[in-house]
C-alpha cells in the first residue's frame, strides 16, 4: 500500500513538472515567433536542415529549408512550396552560420533570397519557374532502386519480427498449457 502511494505520488508529481515544462517551452515558442521548434529541428537534423528566416510584408518568421540537387527548397507559411536554384558557386554569400546553424534569409512576395549583409537583393538570371516545377516533378517521381544491401537487410528484419511473433505465440500457449495442466493435477 505504502508503495503503491509512493509510486502515484511520484507519478502525479512527474506528471505536473512535464506539463509546467511542456506549457514553458509551448509560451518561449510564441514569443519568439515559431523560431524555438524550428530551431530545434535544424540542430537535431545535424546539418540536413536549414534555417530559413523568411521576410513577408508585415513579419519576420522562420522555416525549416533544405538545399537539395542545386535547389534551396522551403515551405512558406502559406503552405507553398518555394524551390529556388542556387549554385554551390553562390552558396557562400547567402549562408550564414547563428547559433552554430545555417541561415538563409528569404524575402517571401519576391520568392528571392537575401544576402546576409543585407546589400540587396539578388535576382536569378533564366528562372524559369514552369520549367523549374517540371524538374522537380520528375525528380521527386524518379525510381529509386534499392540496392542488393537494403533488400538483404529488409527481409533479414522482416524474418527476425516473425521468428519474435512466433517464438511469443509458441511461450503463450506454453503457459496456457501449464495452466491447465496445473488446475486438472491439483499440484501447482
Amino acid at each position: 500500500m505504502v508503495v503503491e502511494s509512493a509510486i502515484q505520488s511520484l507519478i502525479n508529481y512527474t506528471s505536473a513538472f512535464g506539463a509546467l515544462l511542456a506549457m514553458l517551452f509551448f509560451f518561449l515558442n510564441i514569443q519568439t515567433k515559431g523560431f524555438l521548434f524550428q530551431f530545434l529541428r535544424v540542430k537535431a537534423s545535424q546539418g540536413r536542415f536549414i534555417l530559413a528566416r523568411v521576410h513577408s510584408l508585415n513579419d519576420i518568421y522562420y522555416r525549416v529549408a533544405k538545399f537539395e540537387e542545386g535547389f534551396f527548397k522551403v515551405k512558406l507559411r502559406s503552405k507553398e512550396r518555394v524551390a529556388l536554384p542556387l549554385g554551390e558557386s553562390a552558396m557562400t554569400s547567402y549562408f550564414s552560420s547563428e547559433l552554430t546553424v545555417t541561415v538563409v534569409s528569404m524575402d517571401e512576395t519576391g520568392k528571392k533570397l537575401l544576402n546576409f549583409d543585407f546589400k540587396g537583393v539578388s535576382q536569378f538570371d533564366n528562372y524559369e519557374p514552369g520549367r523549374t516545377e517540371s524538374l522537380l516533378l520528375s525528380i521527386k517521381n524518379r525510381p529509386v532502386i534499392q540496392s542488393k544491401k537494403e533488400q538483404i537487410i529488409m527481409i533479414a528484419i522482416f524474418l527476425t519480427l516473425l521468428a519474435v511473433l512466433f517464438i511469443a505465440f509458441q511461450v503463450m500457449q506454453l503457459e496456457e498449457a501449464i495452466t491447465a495442466l496445473g488446475t486438472l493435477s491439483g499440484n501447482i
